[in-house]
Parts: C-alpha cells; structure tokens; sequence
C-alpha cells in the first residue's frame, strides 16, 4: 500500500470514527465496521499499527458499514478516479446510461484447443490497460468459436471491466473491436450504453 494511500485511509477511518462508527466493540455498542474480508478489528490491532497503514498486507480494501442489526448497509470505497472528474458533469444512474449491464462468460467456456493463431481476438482483463484494450498479446479464436458464444461478444461504445484483480480496471469499445469477444475468469462485467441519454 502507497504512503498516499495509507493516508487516506487513516483520514477515512478517522472520520468514521468521529461519525460513531465503531471497528471494534465498545461501551458505546458492537462494531458496526466490518473489513473485507468480513474480518472485525481489535483494540490491540488498532494500537500496533499505529499510522503506519502502508505496513498492513491485507484488509482495508472495502469499509462495509452495518446497520444497528449487524446488516449490510453501506459499502465505503477507498477510490481514487484515474482520471479527472469535471464537477460540471451531469449525473446519470446505470439504468439511466445503460441498455443493459451483462456479465461476461466465464473463461472456461474457451479451452487452449478453441484458440487459434489469428482470429477474433478475446478480451481478457490483463488486455485492459489505462483505460483501453490492447490487441496485442490478446488470444484469438476462430468465427466459428465467435459465433458459438455470439452472446458475448461485444459492440461499440461498449464499457468492459474487470471485477476482480485491479480494481478500476475498464476501457470502451472501439469501432474497430465490434465483434470481439469478451471472455473473463471472474465474469466481468459490460455495460452496453444508452448513447441518447447520456449525451442528453
């Protein structure tokens, strides 16, 4: 974990704590702050670690807040956008902006027989990177296989994003990529946009 963002999380834990929220039973009530995974905090954890956050392996991915009966009400992300975000933006909901929302197929609906030399390319997260896909280095299948799996493959203006691994990993579709597939071990995910409302 970078220095910068231990230090974010240090302020996020603060102002939560500030906030009454609690990582750890107290006087005040049980811990309604939960770490993926799923693991509650001690007192003495809290006291080693001190500031130095950038020195923890694990946890501290997502802040899960419970509401007074131990559920799931609110997911915290320790996020920053890779790119700049103009306060001027209109904001539009997934189901305003999108026709649909569509998981990609898992990748063991390919196996290394159904690759080829040249062909269809294949989208895999790892082709994913700074927000475009990469042909290079991307697998191919033939359009036979493309067809068979015709479901996933995907279109302009398209938006793939891998859910597992590095997180904010996503790029659009390109003119030139309609047809491709899109094919993940963790089923990532597509969104398919509604061009019309979004430039609305």
């Amino acid at each position: 974990m970078s220095a910068k963002e231990a230090k974010s999380r240090i302020k996020i834990n603060k102002l939560l704590e500030n906030s009454g929220w609690r990582f750890f039973d107290s006087q005040e009530g049980l811990a309604n702050i939960s770490l993926e995974p799923n693991v509650k905090l001690t007192q003495t954890q809290v006291d080693a670690w001190g500031n130095d956050f950038e020195t923890s392996s694990s946890g501290f991915i997502d802040f899960l807040l419970l509401d007074g009966n131990g559920f799931p009400f609110l997911v915290l992300e320790n996020y920053e956008p890779h790119i700049a975000v103009d306060p001027t933006w209109a904001i539009k909901t997934l189901g305003d902006a999108c026709k649909a929302i569509l998981t990609g197929r898992f990748g063991t609906a390919l196996h290394e027989s159904d690759y080829v030399a040249d062909g269809i390319p294949v989208i895999n997260p790892k082709n994913i990177v700074d927000g475009q896909i990469l042909r290079e280095g991307a697998k191919a299948v033939s359009l036979e296989t493309r067809d068979r799996l015709q479901e996933f493959t995907v279109r302009q203006n398209d938006i793939v994003i891998g859910r597992r691994g590095e997180m904010g990993r996503c790029a659009v579709v390109t003119a030139e990529m309609n047809g491709w597939l899109h094919i993940s071990a963790h089923r990532g995910r597509r969104f398919r946009l509604n061009v019309d409302a979004i430039s609305a």
